[in-house]
């Protein structure tokens, strides 16, 4: 008997920079957040890593610059060391890895709302 754990991950992501904070300098950091949910159903998806890397498109590759993991809540956030171009990947058990490119300006934070589809993973007979 096979049993399949489905869950979901399509990056449905929506980059939005809704914070307007003044410069602080590039020792302060600029803070990215987001949620990550289900992309067929909308709940949370819990143990979420996200995988950061400064510059344009690459793969979901292990040995990023910067990670973390979500919350019970789906939520995450992660301090970047300076504006500019960066990749953003998310992924967890279960659901497919997924990037995007977004743009950080200076004065600026970020919050994503990522969305992963399934991506059933066979647990064993």
């Amino acid at each position: 008997m096979m049993r399949f754990v489905s869950i979901a991950a399509v990056i449905v992501a929506v980059p939005t920079f809704l914070s307007h904070q003044p410069n602080q300098g590039a020792s302060a950091g600029l803070v990215i957040a987001g949620v990550v949910t289900d992309s067929n159903v909308g709940h949370p998806i819990y143990f979420a890593t996200i995988r950061v890397w400064h510059g344009g498109p690459r793969r979901c590759t292990p040995s990023p610059e910067s990670s973390t993991i979500t919350n019970r809540r789906g939520a995450f956030s992660l301090t970047l060391p300076e504006p500019g171009r960066y990749f953003v990947c998310a992924g967890a058990i279960g659901y497919a890895w997924r990037g995007l490119t977004l743009t950080v300006p200076n004065d600026s934070s970020g919050s994503l709302s990522l969305r992963l589809p399934q991506n059933p993973v066979w647990i064993g007979p």
